[in-house]
């Protein structure tokens, strides 16, 4: 769920081969504190509370709890739509549907494919909010905002608005501040970004959103407050990326204060994890170069160029 940065990416093969990894990455966390959250603070609970509504208005008799718990959408979707076709304004059915809809969109890869799902899940979940009587009015209102989040950019601040209001209606979930932090980041409105993801980490800490945290201050230019966090995040990984991507930017922020050891220190602990990073061999060459240590400077840019042929900043530096 890291905010993105690329600013410090010179490599175009690594980059081609760190996209393709943050892909799988990035969709594992969304569907980790997606469909997890849900379950843990409250999803379950819901569902339980409607199934036995459901159940005793099918006359198959399906316990709509135990396929949410088989994580069979699809099914669930069927179901739901045949009994829309009978009453198009079930409070109920339409919630579920909608929450089956997000769900399987948040199982695919590309938005091509998830897109449709999403509005599948819009349309159903803004019925579902027309009707006083539906319970849990907080829950469609998170399920809404991140299906607005999900849609992208355009509708970030319709993201910001259901999630706001799930809050207001007593319903958080594990990773709604997340979302929040996330979504008003997006719109540039840092503050407001960096004191959603505190307040994610007053509940769940982890290494991902101290990260995140530290990657808002430097956003914010409050390096001091960036580095904290990003330190955090690299003393409480196990995650090689996590840690990479803190220590590229700690060892960034070194350099531009000039603590040039200090520096020096982050990128060669890249480089014990991952020894041909081409990145990490160019900021050597950077420190080297500014401590006036030209030689040793141009040796990590050969170095760079034997990685990855076509390095821009490299290049630059020796042509």
């Amino acid at each position: 769920m890291q905010l993105p940065e690329n600013r410090y990416r010179f490599s175009a093969e690594k980059e081609m081969k760190l996209s393709r990894k943050k892909i799988l990455v990035v969709s594992a966390v969304i569907v980790l504190i997606g469909t997890g959250a849900f379950f843990l603070l409250g999803g379950s609970g819901y569902l339980s509370a409607i199934s036995s509504h459901l159940t005793k208005q099918n006359s198959e008799d399906i316990d709509i709890y135990q396929l949410w718990e088989r994580k069979e959408y699809s099914y669930i979707n069927e179901i739901c739509e045949e009994k829309l076709l009978e009453n198009p304004l079930d409070p109920e059915y339409l919630a579920l549907n909608g929450f089956a809809y997000f769900y399987r969109g948040t199982s695919l890869y590309t938005l091509e494919d998830q897109i449709p799902l999403y509005d599948m899940a819009v349309i159903n979940l803004r019925k579902a909010l027309i009707k006083e009587a539906l319970r849990n009015k907080g829950q469609v209102h998170y399920i809404l905002g991140k299906t607005y989040y999900h849609k992208g950019r355009f509708y970030i601040d319709l993201a910001i608005r259901h999630l706001e209001e799930s809050v207001a209606l007593g319903y958080e979930s594990a990773d709604t501040y997340r979302y929040l932090g996330l979504a008003y980041s997006e719109l540039g409105d840092y503050e407001r970004g960096v004191e959603k993801f505190l307040a994610a980490a007053e509940g769940q800490p982890d290494s991902l959103l101290y990260m995140t945290i530290g990657q808002t201050y430097f956003k914010m230019k409050k390096v001091d407050k960036a580095l904290d966090f990003l330190m955090r995040a690299v003393h409480s990984t196990d995650e090689e990326t996590v840690e990479k991507k803190s220590r590229f930017l700690i060892g960034n922020i070194y350099l531009e204060m000039n603590e040039f050891q200090k520096a020096k220190d982050q990128f060669e602990k890249i480089l014990s994890i991952e020894a041909d990073s081409a990145d990490a061999h160019y900021y050597l060459g950077e420190i080297y170069d500014k401590m006036g240590e030209q030689v040793k400077a141009r040796a990590e840019w050969r170095k760079v160029l034997n990685i990855d042929p076509s390095h821009y900043g490299a290049l630059l530096k020796l042509y």
